[in-house]
């Protein structure tokens, strides 16, 4: 069934192109005062509607959100047609397509970062299942290899052994490289060891510099999803029956670990901003990294403030302030809207386009078309009225 979480919107200007998080996306009326599954919930709530895109519009989405910078590129490699690869190579990997194609010279895969098996894949949830926020191009042989294990990390004398890559050179679909320049690893864990890695027999660890990016999109997944899927497997994660989300301690650490010591880079930002571009959200714990403590982490007993919180953005220029008319008003009744003002009404998306601009009198609109998303409600009359909408 849709519901409706109405939160405020302070302004309309460039919706086409942000730097930033959009004006009203986080607000201080559903954060403030909040911590631990409390906040997690209220994150939830603004993350989760989003506009789902099939599985086969990844590969053009990937042109936007992962296309490597062309003023810096490897050896051997032209100028176009690149993306980054966080999987196999330290930078960029020619973009090429074929996902059924694991060998040494398979090319790009569209790569689940938190394994769908996990969840049931596609009849599990269709919406995690094509999420750009956690959905990147991966080597088709690294991500064969990658399998579904848990993510871990070897330290000194724990007696983990090199499962992944074992040779010599390494061909990455265009070029060999030195194994040394793959950049991510899988690892053996011994019977006596597994208990520490979810029981886990293999774990798979990424480079050091998108450590925290993986650790980013793993918890973006477990709170956009709160009570959305039911984790089937078990190695980080466990579901209750109400399928909120428990953090085994081992992973718990892990992922702090990571959120701390990789911060937010540029190449995460300029991503979240064209992922929103797409889909209408956005990965909270990019944009305010200090969530995470909030709600799981060392400020969990401390109640969050939007207002004091530090945006990886820097200072955004609008107020967090509620909707300043305290009598408007919106509902869902059915397939319709119920707002309590009269005049032209207008429902726009994430995008900029206007969906809906009708005169209404009769305080009702169809929006049985509307699909599940992010929406403005502008409603023009002795004042202008908007608010911001979510239709899950």
């Amino acid at each position: 069934m849709k519901r409706l979480l109405f939160l405020c919107f302070s302004a309309m200007t460039a919706m086409m192109s942000m730097a930033q998080p959009q004006p009203g996306y986080y607000v201080s009326s559903a954060l403030d005062g909040k911590n631990g599954r409390g906040l997690e919930l209220a994150l939830r709530d603004i993350i989760y509607p989003h506009t789902r895109i099939s599985y086969g519009e990844l590969w053009n989405s990937y042109v936007t959100t992962d296309t490597a910078p062309t003023d810096s590129v490897p050896d051997g490699c032209t100028k176009t047609d690149l993306v980054y690869d966080m999987y196999a190579w330290m930078q960029y990997f020619p973009k090429f397509h074929s996902d059924n194609d694991h060998s040494q010279t398979g090319g790009i895969n569209r790569e689940h970062s938190v394994p769908n098996s996990w969840w049931g894949g596609e009849n599990g949830n269709a919406e995690a299942y094509t999420d750009l926020h956690h959905l990147v191009p991966a080597d088709g042989a690294a991500n064969n290899v990658k399998s579904n294990y848990p993510l871990g990390e070897k330290t000194e004398n724990d007696g983990l052994t090199l499962s992944w890559p074992t040779q010599d050179k390494y061909h990455n679909g265009h070029l060999y490289v030195s194994k040394d320049h793959v950049c991510s690893r899988v690892w053996n864990v011994p019977p006596d060891m597994q208990e520490n890695f979810g029981d886990a027999a293999k774990v798979w660890e990424p480079a050091d510099i998108y450590k925290g990016d993986f650790a980013r999109m793993y918890l973006y997944v477990v709170c956009a999803y709160e009570g959305e899927i039911h984790w089937q497997t078990n190695y980080m994660f466990t579901s209750d029956n109400q399928n909120l989300t428990t953090i085994k301690p081992w992973a718990l650490e892990l992922l702090l670990r990571w959120h701390r010591n990789d911060t937010v880079s540029q190449k995460e930002l300029d991503r979240n901003n064209a992922v929103e571009d797409i889909q209408g959200n956005r990965n909270p714990f990019i944009d305010y990294p200090e969530l995470v403590e909030f709600i799981w982490g060392d400020m969990i007993s401390e109640e969050f403030d939007l207002g004091k919180a530090k945006c990886s953005y820097g200072e955004l220029p609008y107020s967090v302030d509620e909707n300043k008319n305290d009598d408007f008003f919106a509902y869902q009744n059915g397939n319709s809207l119920i707002i309590n003002a009269e005049g032209t009404v207008q429902v726009i998306d994430m995008m900029g386009r206007i969906l809906i601009n009708e005169n209404v009198f009769t305080n009702r609109i169809d929006i049985s078309y509307i699909n599940k998303g992010v929406y403005i409600v502008r409603v023009i009359g002795r004042d202008v009225m908007t608010q911001k909408i979510v239709v899950r």
